[in-house]
């Protein structure tokens, strides 16, 4: 359970890690050409293909069996080798793109050696780094998910200095990432977790990884279609300087969900994972329906902030030769609401260790994504299609979901609170920059004010 002191640093971590997401995408688009941004999400897919579809299920798996590895003491053993998995996937994303190096001339030798590095480095460290919190080490997690990125900035800015490519701040990037992997690594096999009760229901799941991990690789092939698909596709009929525009609208929606949604993780994923664990199903189902009905409310508020203040935040991180990306980024929001909603359906059939039923609506959701996208040139309404033909087959699909009970109630104060940012909005629309972004900045206050609420509420539940 997280204390106060605890969830001090995971919001003031969480608050420096936005930050330095701002001065990321801010040097990216003032450092590179617009083609070397493009190749930039170009590659980005690649090495998410590899990430999404490979690494994330057994990722997902190391979390889940984390306290049972380290009850049987087997955990350091595991943990090195998720460290040789990580490097094996970085020749796989380096194979992958060594496949286009005939088809495309903008592949090049320099770009496969920094996509495998990228690969191997940032799948260690996304997931051996956020393991520290759910092992109970909340502020070593929250120094070091603050110190990475910061570092990897500071490296990149740094490399580009020397060559403004695509390929050099990849391999910056993935080299500082593996550094902080591998301290997080030596971290936790060494830190003292606090030991989780066994239960039956438990303790014959240990050799299952590919009872588990198969149909979320199956789900994560619509996931990536649904995510990042669009990179690759977008450059074959396009090019790379509309993929440069069209991918920093999509990114910039996604890098805002993704950094409140994983603040919100790092607060309610560890009392879940410690309950799916310790707990009878239905006290874990009761677990995990507490934290739909906090977390959905916020995801509804995030989503309209975003909406309505895409123009502020495209005007802060890039050049105004990418301020065709705002409307994009005001559409890709909606996309990201139905990800983050599936999301937190999807842990309960993780949680279930029953993750068969995840795989047919997230494969239904790319192929209705991948049909629009194939008769129309609007992107961004493609993700949102797919992603909620995904999100609703999802919810339909985990039967005994308890998705209704009390969600209506929670959400009609998120609906009004947005109205309220939507009107504030439409009065400064008039002023200059940094008066719009005064009722922006109120927004994200108020929203971290509900979400303190809101862990409150999950901490006393």
């Amino acid at each position: 359970m997280k204390s106060k002191i605890d969830l001090a640093f995971l919001g003031i971590s969480r608050i420096l890690q936005v930050v330095t997401l701002f001065a990321t995408y801010r040097i990216l688009t003032h450092s590179l050409p617009k083609d070397e941004v493009g190749f930039y999400f170009f590659l980005l897919g690649i090495t998410g293909a590899v990430g999404l579809v490979l690494a994330s299920p057994v990722g997902t798996y190391f979390h889940r069996m984390l306290f049972r590895w380290h009850t049987v003491g087997q955990l350091t053993k595991y943990t090195l080798n998720f460290a040789a998995f990580s490097t094996g996937l970085g020749l796989i994303a380096a194979l992958l793109l060594s496949l286009g190096i005939h088809l495309k001339a903008f592949v090049t030798l320099d770009s496969i050696v920094a996509t495998a590095v990228y690969a191997a480095g940032v799948t260690m460290s996304n997931m051996l780094i956020p393991a520290l919190n759910i092992a109970g080490a909340t502020k070593k997690f929250a120094v070091f998910s603050t110190l990475s990125p910061l570092s990897v900035l500071l490296a990149c800015y740094l490399a580009v200095q020397y060559s403004s490519t695509a390929s050099t701040w990849l391999l910056a990037a993935g080299l500082v990432s593996g550094v902080w992997g591998i301290i997080a690594l030596v971290t936790l096999i060494t830190m003292k977790i606090e030991p989780a009760a066994e239960t039956s229901s438990d303790s014959g799941i240990n050799g299952k990884l590919l009872t588990f991990a198969l149909p979320l690789v199956a789900a994560n092939v619509g996931v990536w279609f649904l995510t990042q698909g669009y990179r690759p596709f977008t450059e074959w009929r396009f090019g790379l300087e509309s993929l440069a525009v069209i991918g920093l609208g999509i990114t910039a929606a996604s890098a805002v969900s993704g950094a409140f949604e994983s603040l919100v993780y790092q607060i309610f994923l560890p009392k879940f994972y410690r309950a799916s664990h310790e707990k009878n199903s239905n006290d874990a189902t009761a677990v995990w329906q507490q934290m739909w009905i906090l977390v959905i409310p916020m995801f509804f508020i995030l989503t309209m902030c975003t909406v309505v203040f895409s123009g502020e935040f495209l005007s802060l991180i890039a050049p105004n030769t990418y301020a065709a990306a705002k409307q994009t980024m005001m559409i890709a929001a909606l996309a990201e609401f139905f990800r983050m909603t599936g999301g937190i359906a999807n842990l309960f059939a993780i949680g279930d260790m029953n993750t068969r039923r995840t795989a047919v609506p997230y494969l239904l959701g790319a192929g209705a994504c991948v049909s629009l996208l194939l008769i129309s040139s609007n992107v961004a309404w493609a993700l949102v299609l797919g992603q909620a033909v995904a999100t609703v087959t999802l919810i339909y699909a985990l039967r005994g979901l308890p998705w209704r009970t009390g969600l209506l109630r929670a959400l009609w104060p998120a609906a009004l609170f947005s109205v309220i940012v939507l009107l504030f909005s439409l009065l400064t629309s008039g002023f200059d920059l940094w008066m719009r972004i005064i009722p922006a900045a109120a927004a994200g206050v108020c929203l971290v004010l509900v979400l303190v609420r809101q862990a409150q509420k999950w901490r006393e539940a």
